[in-house]
């Protein structure tokens, strides 16, 4: 992690910088092949992001400082009292994300979690079926 300057922060470790940029490469694959009928590629860039998933919660757990649930993930508490918070210039600045960004976050890999397995049993009954 380089040093801080005034207007930028680095707190992303790279593995997990790799992590978001290789999701996003994935679904934005899974949503192409799809559209065009590619389903073994579809089927491989499905398993891939399941694989990020995965990754990132055992990352959650064992990653660097800024990459572990327990030192982001805020209780419902703490989300509601910065909803409350009148104004940006009330809460201090720190790093990585709010707590209402830290549901997002969550939402996202429980979501795209659900998706890649759910796809995994798929079938449309005539043409495609999933892995398993």
């Amino acid at each position: 992690m380089s040093a801080p300057t005034q207007d930028r922060l680095l707190v992303w470790d790279l593995p997990l910088r790799l992590f978001h940029w290789g999701l996003v490469v994935a679904v934005i694959t899974n949503v192409v092949t799809a559209n065009i009928g590619r389903m073994d590629l579809h089927e491989r860039s499905g398993l891939t992001v399941l694989a990020l998933v995965v990754f990132r919660v055992l990352w959650g757990f064992i990653g660097g400082h800024h990459a572990r649930f327990r030192n982001f993930v805020r209780a419902p508490r703490a989300v509601l009292a910065w909803l409350r918070t009148p104004s940006e210039a009330a809460v201090p600045r720190q790093a990585g994300h709010s707590p209402l960004a830290t549901l997002s976050v969550l939402a996202l890999l429980a979501v795209t979690g659900f998706m890649a397995t759910t796809g995994m049993f798929a079938s449309d009954g005539i043409l495609f079926d999933g892995p398993l």
